[in-house]
């Protein structure tokens, strides 16, 4: 449903943009504005941004943390998208 019902994009980009932060890292957008690679897995995300950024820890470490925040900004963030509750 995501996209449809929530949009929760942005959510990812900053869930994954804290995590790296946490290591010194100030991530650069992509041209969607977001950093990570959308329709690729969390994973494969985590193996590119390590590579990118010469940084090593281990993938389900950084998946965990990531999925706390993300799991966090869709309590205190998310909002419906327009018109799913009614004009």
């Amino acid at each position: 449903m995501d996209g449809l019902m929530i949009d929760t994009e942005r959510l990812h980009h900053e869930s994954f943009k804290a995590v790296l932060e946490e290591y010194g890292i100030t991530p650069k957008t992509n041209k969607q504005g977001v950093i990570h690679i959308s329709g690729i897995s969390a994973e494969d995300n985590w193996n590119r941004f390590k590579q990118q950024y010469g940084f090593e820890e281990n993938t389900d470490i950084l998946a965990q943390k990531k999925n706390n925040l993300h799991y966090r900004f869709l309590k205190e963030k998310v909002t419906a998208m327009p018109d799913l509750l009614g004009p």
